[in-house]
């Protein structure tokens, strides 16, 4: 069964018009070679220039990508803001942070943030003078060419900004090479090949206690999701205190999402461009009715999922699936939230409380790498090179 973006037209017909060059071994090495010996201001330069191009063309470049993936135009423009604003603190470096220069940096760019996934890593290494090679996200497989242009045009050597549709070719050497966040499937990495970094990203979870401003918290955890989408969360536990008033203000508050066209200006939410995304929030949703669990539903509107909230377990549940289909869990104890979060170690965790002994117990207990005190976290494209931290949102 193939089920395809009804708002996405002749794909492959832009996308080959869009192409950029084939992907050579020579042409990387000697962009390299020239990165690493040009002058620190004349690349800083060159970002800014690829800063302007995609300023100047972000209106005839967003509704292509917004066609492509389903993402809301809206969405997409404080997406290009957050990821200039991000790598807009980046500088280029005379010693570059790595201890053993890569050879090249790989991008897997993922569809649900198609471009915060791609300009940031690839700012970020070309700083580093490491040459950029883009392993496009099948489901967002037009967006690297659509950048494209902007980094050909920024003065860089031939070869800094490359795009394989198929994977690194099998002639490249495995060398040590950088790679970033991806959210699709593990990259196939040689042995020794020296990896500095993957992350598949995670589940995510939110927690919301009977001391917790109740309104903001449903208010930042819909801003933060539905919009943005850019971590994918599916249980939020609440204090039996406060559940019925949560879950009540949370149906408020997603009965007025607009889903819809992407390209319209006020639509929140678009259509799944994938396949996967789609069919697996059907069959959560099938199943919670089984159940009879469905607190709140508007039901699927052809390709787009509306806002679900299902009450209790459900077994079809995949926590790398976007999707906005969210399962709300009672607690009555601190000690039942945590065994709640050790079931799911999500990546990303949203405390909302301000009980300073449970955000101990989270901390010291928890193994997400993303921790919000009162605030969902915030994902960080650029590669943390050497040993990982701990991102906490206060």
């Amino acid at each position: 069964m193939i089920i395809k973006n009804r708002f996405t037209d002749e794909i492959e017909d832009a996308y080959l018009d869009c192409g950029s060059p084939s992907l050579e071994w020579q042409t990387v090495q000697r962009a390299a070679e020239s990165i690493r010996s040009m002058p620190t201001d004349q690349l800083q330069s060159s970002v800014k220039a690829i800063f302007d191009y995609i300023k100047q063309n972000v209106d005839a470049i967003l509704p292509r990508i917004s066609r492509t993936t389903g993402k809301p135009m809206r969405y997409l423009r404080s997406e290009i803001d957050r990821s200039l604003l991000e790598t807009g603190k980046m500088v280029a470096m005379d010693e570059p942070m790595f201890h053993a220069l890569p050879q090249y940096s790989v991008v897997y760019p993922n569809y649900q943030d198609p471009l915060s996934s791609l300009i940031v890593p690839s700012i970020y290494f070309l700083l580093n003078r490491v040459p950029v090679i883009v392993i496009p996200d099948r489901h967002a497989f037009l967006v690297p060419s659509l950048i494209y242009k902007a980094f050909a045009s920024s003065g860089l050597p031939s070869g800094s900004f490359s795009i394989s549709n198929s994977g690194i070719p099998e002639c490249f050497p495995n060398m040590r090479y950088g790679v970033s966040y991806s959210t699709d499937t593990i990259p196939d990495i040689a042995p020794g090949s020296g990896t500095l970094y993957i992350d598949r990203g995670g589940p995510s979870m939110a927690i919301v206690w009977k001391d917790a401003d109740v309104d903001f918290a449903a208010q930042n955890l819909v801003d933060s999701v539905i919009e943005r989408h850019s971590i994918f969360l599916r249980s939020i536990v609440v204090h039996d205190e406060i559940f019925e008033y949560f879950v009540n203000r949370l149906k408020d508050l997603l009965a007025s999402i607009v889903a819809g066209d992407p390209e319209d200006p006020s639509t929140q939410l678009g259509p799944c461009a994938s396949d996967i995304d789609l069919i697996r929030s059907l069959n959560m949703m099938a199943e919670a009715r089984r159940a009879r669990s469905i607190i709140y539903s508007k039901g699927p509107q052809g390709n787009i999922i509306t806002p679900t909230i299902i009450n209790g377990e459900i077994t079809d549940s995949d926590d790398m699936v976007y999707t906005p289909v969210y399962i709300v869990y009672n607690a009555s104890s601190m000690e039942e939230a945590i065994q709640r979060i050790s079931k799911v170690s999500p990546e990303a965790l949203a405390l909302y409380s301000s009980d300073s002994m449970f955000f101990r117990m989270v901390l010291s207990r928890a193994s997400a790498r993303y921790i919000g005190l009162n605030s969902y976290p915030e994902i960080s494209y650029t590669p943390p090179i050497g040993i990982p931290r701990r991102g906490l949102y206060l």
